[in-house]
């Protein structure tokens, strides 16, 4: 019931979205109207071979991620830079699947995308702040200053700057927020 917001959200997020399945034609080009996939993004009456191999077309153009829940999905999952597999699906689904999702709602694909991405800006945050941190306090506490200045980091003060260094790397990763749930998005 949440697909047709999850998939709005997930090309909000810039992604291009497609449908491959093993359903007859009418009704998965019927889901993808109802979806809003485009229909040269849709696929069906596939094997899992012909799963894989669409897949691996897609990949040609950049990173690919995979949602499916089935026997059949499994080696395109595999296949995939993302795998994902829903937890109401069948277990060699969920194996094969890099990241396995809470029941049966679209809408956690979404979520966990978001939190993906907020978790690598925060990353790149952090490196940001202890590689330029270490860049000014490093060559003082090793002296720099102390032919013109005389000044000299004493080992108990370099050590209390590089835990502030920590302090500050840790606070700013406790700042990252989850994405409020879809359901209740304006």
């Amino acid at each position: 019931p949440d697909a047709a917001d999850s998939l709005a959200e997930l090309a909000k997020l810039g992604l291009d979205l497609g449908v491959l399945s093993g359903d007859r034609r009418l009704a998965v080009e019927q889901l993808a109207r109802q979806l809003a996939v485009p229909l040269d993004q849709v696929a069906w009456e596939l094997l899992p071979q012909q799963k894989l191999e669409r897949l691996l077309q897609w990949r040609q153009r950049g990173p690919v991620a995979m949602v499916g829940d089935g026997i059949n999905d499994a080696p395109a999952l595999a296949a995939a830079d993302l795998g994902i597999a829903v937890g109401t699906g069948t277990q060699i689904a969920q194996d094969s699947a890099g990241l396995v999702v809470l029941g049966d709602r679209l809408e956690v694909v979404v979520d966990a995308l978001l939190i993906a991405r907020r978790t690598m800006a925060k990353v790149r945050q952090n490196l940001i702040w202890a590689f330029g941190y270490n860049l000014v306090v490093l060559p003082i506490a090793a002296g720099v200053l102390l032919p013109r200045f005389g000044l000299l980091l004493s080992p108990p003060l370099a050590a209390l700057l590089m835990a502030t260094s920590s302090i500050t790397v840790v606070l700013n990763a406790l700042l990252m927020q989850a994405p409020a749930p879809l359901h209740s998005r304006p």
